[in-house]
C-alpha cells in the first residue's frame, strides 16, 4: 500500500513538473531590437553589393576602403554595371593579397628556423 502511494506521488510530481515547463517553453516574448530593424544606407548598400554577387568578406573590404578613401558608402556610389566589371578584378586583388600574406608567413617561419640550424 505504501509503495502504491509513493508511485502515485511520484507520478503527480512528474505531471506538475511537465505542466510548469510547458508554459515557459511556449511563451512568446517581444524583441526590443528597434535599432536592428531600421533600414539604413549601410544595410541597403550591403544588400545591393550582395545582390551583385559579392561575398561578405569582399563587402567588408569595400566598406573599409570607402571609409579610408572618403567615398560615401551608399548604393548610388556603386552602379550595377561597374560592379559586375570590377568583381573579377577585386577577387584577383584579394587572392594576390592573401597569397602574399601566406608567403610572408612561410618565409618568416623558414627564416627563423633556418638561422639556428644552417650556415649560409
Amino acid at each position: 500500500m505504501y509503495i502504491i502511494k509513493k508511485q502515485k506521488n511520484i507520478h503527480k510530481n512528474m505531471l506538475n513538473r511537465k505542466k510548469n515547463l510547458m508554459p515557459s517553453i511556449l511563451r512568446l516574448e517581444p524583441l526590443d531590437l528597434k535599432e536592428d530593424m531600421k533600414i539604413t544606407d549601410e544595410k541597403k548598400t550591403f544588400f545591393h553589393l550582395l545582390n551583385a554577387g559579392y561575398t561578405e568578406d569582399e563587402i567588408k573590404y569595400i566598406k573599409k576602403k570607402c571609409y579610408k578613401e572618403g567615398i560615401t558608402y551608399t548604393p548610388s556610389s556603386f552602379p550595377m554595371e561597374d560592379l559586375l566589371e570590377s568583381k573579377k578584378d577585386l577577387r584577383e586583388h584579394l587572392n594576390k593579397k592573401r597569397i602574399n600574406k601566406l608567403k610572408k608567413l612561410v618565409y618568416n617561419t623558414f627564416d627563423s628556423h633556418s638561422k639556428n640550424k644552417f650556415m649560409y
